[in-house]
């Protein structure tokens, strides 16, 4: 529905337009440094590593190797996710205001890649923390995303509705890795078992 309302016309659009106007951060700003470090942790990259490195050690602490497969699923989804949209919706981005509701026009702004990836990747970490911490890591990784969000409308990179987009998009990824998982990994202990038991088979 999002994309819908982004691809017509909405009243979202005017308060892409309003935040735009209101140059909450410009770029002479002492600020803009330290708000632009901070989106800096949502790129894909920098997120993969970090929410990667910590579901990687829970897996090998726990010995639960599904909730790498669970990250893995996030991680793509994620990057199918925002590709697909930002491609097929061309919306252009803040960096040229005269087009502001400009779709289908070349561009790739929507939804915020930042903020998806925070959100799933971030999420997706969050998810599989111990029990204790849970509620912690998931208040943490929503407030990382959201944080992320809105510095990229503070800077002027992103429209209101490109980081919506993401912080929904990002959920929805979420909650399909999460259906998905154990059938998945399912698949892949089948996989390997097929796989011993033809090594087993084999002579000498």
């Amino acid at each position: 529905m999002l994309t819908l309302f982004v691809a017509g016309s909405s009243p979202l659009l005017e308060l892409d337009r309003h935040l735009y106007d209101l140059h909450l951060i410009p770029p002479t700003s002492h600020w803009s440094l330290a708000v632009a470090a901070g989106v800096f942790l949502g790129q894909r990259v920098t997120a993969t590593v970090l929410a990667g490195w910590y579901v990687w050690h829970r897996a090998r602490t726990d010995g639960r190797p599904e909730v790498v497969v669970f990250f893995l699923l996030a991680e793509i989804g994620f990057v199918a996710a925002v590709v697909t949209l930002k491609y097929s919706t061309g919306r252009i981005g803040p960096r040229y205001p005269d087009a502001a509701f400009a779709v289908l026009a070349g561009g790739n702004i929507f939804p915020s890649g930042h903020v998806t990836g925070a959100t799933a990747l971030y999420g997706a970490a969050a998810l599989i923390a111990p029990v204790a911490m849970r509620k912690l890591a998931i208040a943490c990784a929503a407030l990382l995303s959201i944080s992320i969000g809105l510095g990229t409308i503070a800077l002027n990179t992103h429209w209101a509705t490109d980081v919506l987009g993401g912080w929904l998009l990002g959920a929805l990824v979420l909650l399909v890795a999460w259906a998905a998982t154990p059938r998945v990994d399912r698949w892949r202990r089948e996989f390997f078992a097929r796989r011993l038991s033809r090594r087993a088979e084999l002579p000498g």
